[in-house]
């Protein structure tokens, strides 16, 4: 639908551009922002593309039109977009499960395709109190705690600083101060050891040293649960039952993988996928002797 709308635009108001457009299947939305991902056009065209999506788009509130043009960058995951058409203005506020979500989209990356993690998220987080690992804005956490406090809070752990103001901002906007607090700078250092329910590491590529430090943020005494994010190839073997276990063995820890199993978020490319991985950790049985009495 979304497709035939654009294509009638373009053919009513510049038939003669039409055939030189490769038209978008769809478009990312992140709050006012509408992100699409094309063949690169000339400055022309680009506008023309623009100006057709935004009028395609008018009465959903769709106010500014961007392209993405190149990767996203690795440091911060950045997102590297520009605006064709409408307002010249990134930041805003994206609803989203019960949240308004302050972030701009040209320095953020909010995935849309991460929607139904976040809902499996608001599902499987009960109660307790979870570590957000590499929070961005909360992306992953925010919409479980603001729909299960006081029952569940959380401490959310960010590097950047940009990502970090927006993060708090949202908290305050949403009034959850009490129940999600944040703590700006490196996870490997600052996540507080033998305290959490649950661990969520949802930035992509984590070292061994960023795994390490979300084994001891589990207590200790009882264990709990990991969701680890990464992204890996199709068919390519997963190795973190093996990264778990070496970890816990090299800081003897009394926590053992009790149940693993992983699930596809979405496709990154043809050969790439983003996948999540449950990793339920628990203490391992009290080893006791018997001893017979005569």
């Amino acid at each position: 639908m979304f497709r035939e709308q654009v294509r009638s635009y373009i053919s009513e108001r510049w038939p003669e551009t039409l055939l030189s457009i490769s038209i978008p299947h769809g478009y990312k939305r992140v709050g006012h922002v509408a992100i699409l991902n094309t063949e690169e056009l000339s400055s022309e065209l680009e506008e023309i593309l623009g100006q057709a999506v935004l009028d395609s788009l008018a009465k959903t509130g769709i106010q500014t039109i961007a392209i993405r043009t190149a990767p996203t960058s690795k440091t911060f995951r950045t997102p590297q977009i520009r605006v064709i058409a409408g307002r010249n203005q990134t930041e805003t506020i994206h609803k989203e499960h019960g949240i308004k979500f302050i972030l701009d989209a040209a320095r953020i990356t909010f995935s849309a395709g991460n929607l139904h993690e976040r809902k499996r998220m608001i599902e499987l987080l009960q109660k307790g109190f979870l570590v957000d690992m590499c929070c961005c804005v909360g992306n992953l956490s925010l919409p479980a705690v603001f729909h299960r406090a006081p029952d569940l809070t959380a401490l959310g752990i960010e590097i950047n600083p940009l990502a970090y103001r927006f993060l708090t901002d949202t908290i305050q906007t949403n009034g959850l101060s009490d129940y999600y607090k944040t703590i700006l700078g490196d996870s490997r250092v600052l996540a507080p050891k033998d305290t959490a329910d649950h661990v969520l590491i949802g930035c992509w590529g984590a070292d061994d040293e960023l795994l390490n430090a979300a084994v001891q943020v589990l207590k200790q005494d009882q264990g709990g649960m990991i969701y680890l994010h990464a992204v890996q190839p199709r068919r390519s073997r997963d190795q973190t039952k093996n990264r778990v276990e070496r970890i816990l063995e090299e800081i003897s820890s009394p926590l053992k993988i009790t149940k693993i199993s992983k699930r596809r978020v979405k496709w990154i490319s043809p050969s790439h996928e983003h996948r999540v991985t449950d990793i339920l950790l628990q203490t391992r049985p009290s080893k006791t002797r018997l001893v017979s009495i005569n």
